[in-house]
C-alpha cells in the first residue's frame, strides 16, 4: 500500500513522462495522439488533486482523534453526580469545587459552580448557564452526600 507522499511523487513523475509524450512526432495522426495523452495528463492531475485532498482530510482526522483522546482522558478524571462534575485526584478522591455537567456537555467547557449554604444544606448554581443544581446535604467533597 502506497502512502500519500509516495503516491504524489509517483504521480508527479508520471505527469512529467506523459507531458514528454505529447511532443512525440510519428506518422500517426498527431492530433489524435496528443488528445489521448492530454486525457492521460488530465486523469493524473485529477488523481493528484484527490490525493492532496485525502492527505488534508487525514491531517484533520488525526487532529480530531488527538482532541477526542484528550477529552476522553479528561473525562476519565471527572466523576458525575446528579449534574455536578467532580475532579478526581490521583487517589480517586474528589478535589476542589465541582463543575457544571450541563455546561460541559453542551459547550464542552468546564465551569465551576458556586455554592450557597443555608444551615446544613447547600445549593450549587452555575453562573454560566444560570442553572440551580439542587439542594444537598453533607460534605460535597466526599462521596455519598445526600440529596433532599
Amino acid at each position: 500500500m502506497m502512502d500519500f507522499v509516495t503516491a504524489l511523487t509517483t504521480l508527479n513523475e508520471t505527469l512529467k513522462v506523459s507531458k514528454g509524450l505529447l511532443n512525440i512526432t510519428h506518422e500517426m495522426d498527431k492530433a489524435e495522439l496528443k488528445l489521448r495523452f492530454a486525457e492521460v495528463v488530465d486523469g493524473i492531475l485529477e488523481a493528484k488533486n484527490s490525493l492532496v485532498d485525502a492527505q488534508q482530510n487525514e491531517r484533520e482526522l488525526l487532529l480530531e482523534i488527538a482532541s477526542l483522546k484528550k477529552k476522553l482522558n479528561e473525562r476519565g478524571n471527572l466523576e458525575d453526580e446528579d449534574g455536578l462534575l467532580f475532579e478526581l485526584d490521583e487517589n480517586g478522591k474528589r478535589s476542589d469545587r465541582p463543575y457544571c455537567n450541563y455546561c460541559y456537555v453542551k459547550e464542552d467547557k468546564l465551569f465551576r459552580v458556586r455554592r450557597s449554604q443555608s444551615g446544613y444544606s447547600y445549593q450549587y448554581n452555575c453562573d454560566n448557564c444560570n442553572k440551580g443544581l439542587g439542594v444537598h446535604r453533607g460534605n460535597p467533597t466526599r462521596k455519598g452526600g445526600k440529596y433532599i
